[in-house]
């Protein structure tokens, strides 16, 4: 049976996450309101549910081990990216009933995961198709198909890469059989011979998109 690479997909919501607060201008995500906003916000309600009942059903849970190695489970009540100076973390504003209010950084502590799935939450993000980058080739001589070609990417360095290797090889072929080169620039590349690309072409063609979104290659 084979094993699914849980810490590389726990990595991947966590650079998603970073991702889109980056890119949504977001600093700050908070769980729950303080004790003191809960209650004003309830202070005219007949009966409301007790504020540390609340808080645990909405708030996730981390846990720190301290210097003799006891762990103590904290619940999160907000957290804050940091653009740190080598690359972006996490600062978890926490509270354990015991032991009163702290703050954490996310490598500092065990069990992210549930953070990371109540961020997704938050951010509404967990649904959010993935991007992809879609690389098309085709070879057509003499109205006969020789080769049709569909790679989908996750990193645009490695769509890039391939269709550099692919439109190098075209255009290699296109000078050696005296075509003319019409479009040829980062993201497409097509040959033909003068006038008659219905009869005969090579053509590559990469195209960023979102997961089960339509691709239209050129024509």
């Amino acid at each position: 049976m084979k094993i699914s690479d849980v810490y590389g997909i726990v990595k991947q919501s966590r650079e998603r996450i970073i991702k889109t607060m980056q890119e949504r201008g977001i600093v700050t995500v908070q769980f729950c309101p303080t004790q003191e906003d809960y209650e004003q916000e309830h202070k005219d309600d007949e009966e409301y549910q007790d504020y540390y009942d609340y808080r645990d059903e909405v708030c996730p849970n981390v846990v720190c081990f301290d210097k003799y190695c006891v762990g103590y489970e904290y619940t999160v009540l907000q957290v804050t990216l940091v653009e740190g100076s080598r690359e972006p973390y996490f600062r978890l504003e926490c509270e354990a009933n015991e032991l009163g209010s702290d703050t954490f950084i996310d490598t500092d502590v065990y069990d992210m995961t549930w953070v990371y799935e109540m961020l997704e939450k938050h951010l509404e993000i967990g649904d959010e198709p993935e991007d992809i980058w879609v690389l098309f080739d085709e070879q057509l001589d003499d109205y006969q198909l020789e080769g049709r070609r569909i790679q989908v990417f996750r990193s645009e360095a490695d769509a890039r890469k391939a269709f550099k290797e692919t439109a190098d090889g075209y255009r290699k072929s296109a000078k050696e059989n005296d075509w003319e080169i019409g479009n040829d620039n980062d993201e497409f590349f097509e040959a033909y011979p003068d006038g008659s690309w219905g009869e005969s072409h090579l053509t590559v063609d990469l195209q960023a998109c979102k997961m089960n979104e339509a691709v239209w290659c050129h024509d």
